[in-house]
């Protein structure tokens, strides 16, 4: 719910006054960047001990990451640049640029119904809630209009049920199940949109199926890992740590440490990747410059208008709707157009396509965009 919440405020452009590091007319510097940096955990009466981000301005051939303040809520341990962390919902871009990728190979259509792509045991299970498998789509699920109750966050019961059993090893069914178990379709695949866990973590299972192995080889692989230089990305307990990589900086709900829990909790597809801003920002500025794919119609599906809906739903009327396309919400920011996605612990990116421009942040604990729309204003600026 947090990260929607983030999401909808960009959309408000009313935003706070801009004080302390001034950034109207100032250059892209290391010096501005660690300042703001340092603003941020200043400004957050102590709820933020920590924050990284990473600025990656090809025109102004600028590429810089950093890292200020403590890798935990005691600050027992410095927080460093290339700290991975839970980057959660993000991981949705990722999973949303492999399905394409599939489709550009040829192995899927993002039309192609569920009934082709996930076990019949999952299909089952949703049939008997009354799903129509057939009539939801690989797109309705990339832009979370499949009509599928939310395991995640549409109830507090898994959170509570998550809380209970620190190492539960959760599978997919068992998150497909608890959305069954909860709620019911709400309509008809296209009618509307709500955010959605349960379609990524079925999309998750195509990929799977599609690329007949795990889903960490198959966004490795498919997405071009090594060669984008992505050495300190992976699927958290479904592949090893890579190498010489430092220790995962903690992850807070609340004044609860969550660090522990199994990383099942948030895995399959919905979320489940860990990284770090530089990686994170080098995989969303080839994503948007096209660099994944090997055709440029398959960014134009990236880039795709929004659904048309049908008349029994009006997106204005509706306080949780987003511009969500393939993978990431697409809004305004100081009447210009980005491409945003934030994740549950604390992460965010932008994507500024008139700048040319990544800018990824990570915080410790606790979050303000205000450091977001800061860095964005600069780049627009120049």
């Amino acid at each position: 719910m947090r990260e929607r919440l983030f999401l909808f405020s960009l959309l408000l452009c009313g935003l706070l006054a801009c004080h302390n590091v001034a950034t109207t007319g100032a250059e892209v510097s290391a010096t501005t960047l660690e300042a703001l940096l340092q603003e941020a955990i200043d400004d957050s009466l102590g709820e933020v001990p920590g924050v990284s981000m990473t600025v990656i301005s090809p025109g102004d051939e600028f590429h810089w990451t950093g890292a200020v303040g403590f890798a935990d809520r005691n600050k027992e341990d410095s927080l460093h640049a290339d700290q991975p962390f839970r980057i959660a919902s993000i991981t949705k871009t990722f999973v949303a640029a492999a399905i394409l990728r599939l489709h550009e190979m040829g192995a899927l259509d993002i039309d192609d119904p569920l009934t082709d792509h996930i076990s019949g045991a999952h299909l089952n299970l949703l049939e008997v809630d009354g799903y129509q498998t057939n009539q939801i789509t690989l797109r309705h699920c990339l832009q979370h209009t499949s009509g599928l109750y939310d395991y995640a966050v549409a109830s507090p019961a898994y959170l509570e049920a998550v809380t209970k059993n620190a190492q539960k090893r959760w599978s997919r069914t068992d998150q497909l199940r608890f959305a069954t178990d909860l709620g019911q379709p709400l309509w008809k695949a296209g009618g509307g949109f709500q955010y959605s866990d349960t379609g990524y973590i079925l999309l998750g299972e195509a990929i799977e199926r599609s690329t007949d192995s795990t889903l960490a080889y198959g966004l490795r692989s498919l997405l071009r890992f090594e060669e984008l230089g992505l050495r300190h990305t992976w699927l958290e307990s479904l592949e090893s740590a890579p190498a010489g990589v430092r220790p995962v900086v903690r992850r807070y709900f609340g004044r609860q440490d969550f660090t522990e829990y199994d990383a099942s909790i948030d895995l399959w597809g919905g979320g489940g990747l860990l990284s770090t801003t530089q990686d994170v920002a080098i995989f969303v500025q080839a994503l948007f410059s096209g660099e994944i794919f090997d055709q440029p119609e398959t960014l134009d599906l990236l880039l795709d208008k929004p659904p048309v809906f049908p008349a029994s739903y009006s997106p204005g009327n509706d306080p949780g709707f987003m511009d969500y396309r393939c993978g990431h919400h697409a809004l305004e920011l100081y009447d210009k157009p980005a491409f945003s996605h934030s994740g549950f612990w604390g992460t965010a990116y932008l994507y500024l396509p008139e700048a040319q421009a990544t800018v990824v942040v990570n915080y410790t604990a606790g979050y303000r965009e205000r450091l977001l729309k800061k860095v964005a204003h600069l780049l627009q600026d120049i």
